[in-house]
């Protein structure tokens, strides 16, 4: 055991007398002015440790013990370190003045203004942390719950951050850690709302105002009360929603609306941004987006909610990649296409009460579809029929081009309801359809031409099915393709257009073509010409005396026409064409 002492005078000599469980330490005389690096006015006499008649040693001593900061390391934590996630926190610990000493002066916790993750309604303190963040900066909500009952408003150039979003979870499932739980007494439209700068009085343009790593739960609300997740209203350009998890809310999750006063016109938000994002059981439409144009949607979720799924309108230019609708009490996605393109890539759907995807519209724009599988849509209250499809196309002059689409039916994940889609694909008075590729398996109909359309094109590479999924015996391919060639194999080549017939190209080695005998024969050169051709021909002008038509075969460079008359000299067509 080692005890330094200083003081004025040097120290003789310290003893310790080890062995009792009470230790003797035996000073020298000298004043002593400190003791381990603290000061004060302590003399210990030299007859023993503790002799102090005019008891100065001892009111010091308990004086240092009832100290709240004796030796100040407490005021050097509170602005040093940052609390222990979990713990007991006591004081003021100064975050944001530490943050403010390093430099960092764009981060503000919530904490900071009085939100805690409390019972009672903590929007003021949360608005109180958001309108302090300056421009360009971050309000940081810790891994809490915090109840509110009213909108928080996210400005201009602000991120709303939590710790962690929900994904995918089960009813019933584990609170989640960082979450805005709105009360249900809740006063307003949406739990966050973004405004554009006219409706939100901004300075600036309303743009890439952010919500990331956070959780929304609307349980609390009443479902009569419909309350939106997020709502974004008016000219608001390039917002992102970033690992963001929403559910059980009373209204719907992601909701976009127009602002009707708008300079010059009605505006709506565009360029949105959405990267892993989950929308679960909402009581009305899981995403609704409202001319959303030259936006791109990343890993989107929607399942189980009350409405539709997506309700898209007028969403030109944009991009969707694996996104999905589930189980939605209507069609899957709701698509209103306007002008422009509209792709969805990797993106899919199951179990949906009404269509997969429902297009229509009055634009003839494009909605172009790559790698998409629509499973077991059209469930219709789990009797499936009611002229239900995968994907239906209705009532639109727009263009619908699918490419590698896969179609199968299916049943409840516990076996019950009826087999469904009733059609893999609908197509009724609309302009333009192409299926280039996949497989479209319908319990009753694979592809069903309603009536009234314009251009409906199959591919060679597009495989058919009916029936169940548990019995499904694939049709053949109506064409396939080998090298140089189409082939219609187990179908015939049908032509059901009065007024559309087969064209075929005439020139040079051609299959289609017309001569002139000379002396009751021709030769025509034709290196297209085979040891199997058949050679069909046709007198179209008569000429001299007319004889019997015959002709001989040079595969691969000619064939020879005869007539019975050497004074024949009609003019006849004819027509190359070789067996399969």
């Amino acid at each position: 055991m080692k005890i330094q002492v200083t003081g004025e005078q040097p120290v003789d000599e310290i003893t310790v007398n080890g062995g009792t469980p009470s230790r003797v330490i035996e000073v020298a005389a000298g004043l002593v002015s400190s003791v381990n690096g603290q000061t004060g006015g302590v003399t210990i006499d030299a007859a023993g440790v503790g002799a102090d008649p005019a008891g100065t040693a001892t009111a010091a001593v308990e004086a240092h013990v009832e100290a709240d900061d004796p030796h100040g390391d407490r005021e050097y934590a509170d602005d040093t370190f940052l609390p222990k996630a979990g713990g007991t926190v006591t004081g003021d610990l100064g975050i944001d003045g530490t943050l403010d000493a390093l430099g960092v002066t764009d981060w503000v916790n919530v904490r900071r203004h009085g939100a805690i993750g409390a019972v009672a309604d903590e929007q003021p303190e949360i608005q109180a942390a958001v309108d302090a963040t300056p421009i360009g900066g971050t309000v940081y909500l810790e891994a809490r719950i915090y109840h509110t009952g009213s909108p928080v408003r996210v400005p201009p150039y602000v991120t709303l951050m939590g710790t962690h979003g929900a994904g995918e979870a089960q009813p019933g499932a584990p609170a989640p850690v960082t979450c805005l739980k709105p009360l249900a007494d809740f006063d307003g439209d949406a739990v966050i709302e973004i405004l554009d700068q006219q409706l939100g009085g901004y300075d600036i343009l309303a743009s890439q105002q952010r919500i990331e790593r956070l959780t929304i739960d609307g349980s609390a609300v009443p479902e009569e009360t419909p309350v939106d997740g997020i709502r974004m209203t008016g000219q608001i350009q390039n917002p992102i929603i970033r690992d963001v998890g929403i559910r059980d809310t009373s209204g719907k999750g992601i909701n976009t609306e127009y602002n009707f006063s708008a300079p010059p016109g009605p505006q709506a938000p565009f360029c949105i941004h959405m990267d892993r994002v989950s929308v679960m059981w909402p009581k009305d439409i899981g995403v609704a987006l409202n001319n959303a144009t030259d936006s791109n949607l990343n890993d989107v979720y929607v399942l189980g909610g009350s409405a539709w799924g997506w309700w898209i309108s007028g969403s030109g230019n944009s991009t969707m990649t694996a996104c999905r609708s589930e189980w939605s009490g209507s069609d899957g996605y709701k698509i209103t296409i306007g002008p422009g393109v509209l792709r969805m890539i990797g993106c899919s759907t199951d179990r949906n009460n009404g269509h997969g995807l429902d297009v229509r519209g009055s634009d003839p724009g494009f909605l172009v579809l790559s790698n998409c599988s629509l499973t077991r849509d059209g469930k219709w209250f789990g009797g499936g029929g009611g002229d239900q499809a995968a994907l239906n196309i209705e009532g639109t002059p727009c263009h619908v081009l699918a490419d590698g689409l896969v179609v199968t039916p299916g049943v409840d994940d516990g076996g019950g309801g009826t087999q469904s889609p009733q059609y893999g694909v609908r197509m009724i008075g609309s302009a333009y359809l192409s299926l280039a590729s996949g497989l479209i398996n319908g319990v009753t109909t694979a592809v069903h031409d309603a009536g009234g359309n314009t251009t409906l094109l199959r591919g060679a590479s597009l495989k058919e099915a009916t029936g169940p999924a548990t019995a499904v015996v694939l049709d053949p391919a109506a064409f396939t393709r080998t090298t140089g060639a189409y082939s219609a194999v187990g179908a015939d080549l049908r032509i059901a257009t009065v007024g559309k017939g087969l064209k075929v190209a005439e020139g040079a080695n051609g299959k289609l073509g017309s001569s002139t005998l000379v002396g009751g024969t021709v030769t025509v050169l034709n290196t297209s010409v085979t040891a199997n051709s058949h050679i069909f021909i046709q007198r179209r002008v008569a000429g001299g005396t007319l004889g019997n038509i015959t002709y001989t075969r040079s595969a691969g460079v000619s064939f020879t026409i005869n007539s019975s008359s050497g004074t024949d000299t009609s003019t006849v067509d004819w027509h190359i064409v070789e067996p399969a």
